[in-house]
């Protein structure tokens, strides 16, 4: 059974073993009312357009599929502390943003579309698997995204969504680990880009679960080369990785591949992951963790087509803030920024003066849809291309890749 569902007017909704739910006036989509019960079984597609919101103690059982979308305005996944349960799947999939607030836990989620915007208040629960294909889940402050399973593929990029590219966790990730041999993807990032870590479980126990999050780097590397990293000058600036366990390691270890996407200034064979107590912003404090491995001279994880930097046999947490160290000194990138991000056409780029620069703008299959010398601050368009993600690079004048942004077309 195929039902699509855009509110008119007042009345009620039944679907199989649905009992009762209350419709709102004035907004599409659907309101679950205290003490309603409601329920999709196997063999049901639902389609909402517009709002969903699931009042404190109505119950919700899904085992069928669930679409939110949303066309012109956007739309939001309301809990207010309902009995959300069942099997099924859900799918966010607006062409607008779609805000997500409660503490609702999807048995399996994908998001195919616009951006997910947690609120301060929401944490957003997978059981089983979430499925990212198109669009950026960004969380609030005190908002994350928590995965249930400890499958390794429990997160999931959609075969269209290369290295999450397209689909990622701007803010904070928890998922649960169990101890095996399998490695566990998180894919962090910022609103610019995505920057995966990525973490080889080598029979880890005593941790059940992992948080992380990408964030800038803070303090300076005054101090680093009178550590433990004497051939490491500095630590790349364009950010740090956090990686925040739940437990205490008591057995096994750990490796980590970090993406090197976004990184400018690396040489092979010049570059390799450093480490630091969490909240730590001093740079004597970056070391090589006792005991872990830098991947040889001229193998994947040294050398930057490989795309990531490797550290291997890491037995503790006790340093838990990891950075890409370098044999050089960090260059200062030049101040540029671009926004807004996601962008319904109008992209501002601000510019340091007196420079002159070449912007490049591909699509998602690399083709190249746009060429013009900036040499300040200005506005570029892009309301003629369709809507989806586009990659914008930034030449100085001596040809040198400067800046790569991710940049979210919606309309």
């Amino acid at each position: 059974m195929n039902t699509y569902f855009k509110q008119t007017a007042y009345g009620c909704l039944f679907l199989f073993s649905l009992l009762c739910c209350n419709l709102i006036r004035g907004q599409e989509g659907f309101y679950v009312s205290p003490g309603s019960q409601m329920a999709i079984d196997s063999a049901t597609i639902f389609t909402s357009i517009g709002n969903i919101t699931l009042d404190q103690g109505a119950e919700f059982v899904h085992n069928g599929t669930l679409y939110l979308r949303n066309t012109v305005t956007g739309s939001s996944w309301i809990d207010r502390n309902s009995n959300f349960s069942g099997l099924g799947l859900v799918i966010f999939q607006g062409v607008k943003e779609i805000t997500y607030t409660g503490n609702s836990t999807f048995h399996n989620l994908t998001v195919n579309g616009a951006p997910v915007n947690l609120t301060n208040s929401g944490v957003l629960n997978v059981f089983n698997q979430l499925l990212l294909q198109l669009g950026v889940i960004n969380t609030g402050a005190g908002s994350s995204v928590n995965v249930v399973s400890q499958s390794a593929d429990a997160i999931t990029a959609h075969a269209s969504n290369m290295a999450y590219s397209k689909s990622y966790i701007n803010g904070v990730l928890k998922r649960s680990i169990a101890a095996n041999q399998l490695t566990y993807d998180f894919p962090v990032g910022n609103s610019g880009d995505v920057h995966l870590l990525s973490f080889m479980n080598h029979l880890l126990t005593g941790v059940n679960s992992l948080t992380a999050s990408f964030g800038a780097k803070q303090g300076t590397d005054l101090g680093i080369k009178e550590a433990n990293v004497s051939s490491f000058r500095s630590v790349n600036p364009n950010g740090v990785w956090f990686l925040k366990p739940e437990g205490t390691a008591n057995g096994g270890t750990y490796g980590l591949r970090l993406s090197l996407q976004g990184f400018t200034g690396l040489v092979d064979n010049g570059f390799g992951i450093l480490a630091r107590p969490l909240n730590s912003s001093k740079g004597e404090d970056w070391i090589i963790p006792t005991g872990s491995l830098l991947p040889q001279a001229g193998t994947s994880g040294r050398t930057i087509t490989s795309g990531f930097s490797q550290l291997d046999n890491i037995n503790s947490f006790d340093l838990s803030q990891f950075g890409i160290g370098m044999s050089s000194l960090a260059a200062s990138l030049p101040d540029i920024r671009v926004f807004p991000n996601p962008t319904a056409g109008i992209l501002n780029i601000s510019l340091p003066v007196g420079q002159e620069y070449t912007l490049i703008v591909f699509n998602d299959e690399g083709k190249m849809l746009l060429q013009q010398k900036m040499i300040q601050t200005s506005q570029i368009r892009l309301s003629k291309f369709h809507p989806g993600m586009y990659t914008l690079s930034l030449f100085n004048s001596g040809n040198k890749l400067i800046v790569t942004r991710k940049i979210m077309l919606i309309k």
